[in-house]
């Protein structure tokens, strides 16, 4: 299944370091950063209608999880 708001995870696999063990996650790229558009976006009213429409694809996309 797939879901616009949910990043895809491709594969998973640990690496050992000499005597530290690394997980790497491999997932799809996705060029709509939320935490690149908050950063950029800092000063916003509380009503902007555009923060209700990024929370409502939060909200929807946990509820699809």
């Amino acid at each position: 299944f797939e879901h616009p708001n949910i990043v895809r995870y491709y594969a998973s696999w640990t690496e050992k370091v000499h005597f530290n063990s690394y997980l790497y996650i491999q997932m799809q790229v996705h060029d709509n950063s939320l935490a690149k558009w908050l950063s950029d976006n800092q000063n916003l009213s509380r009503d902007n209608q555009r923060i209700r429409d990024i929370f409502k694809q939060i909200v929807e996309a946990v509820s699809y999880i």
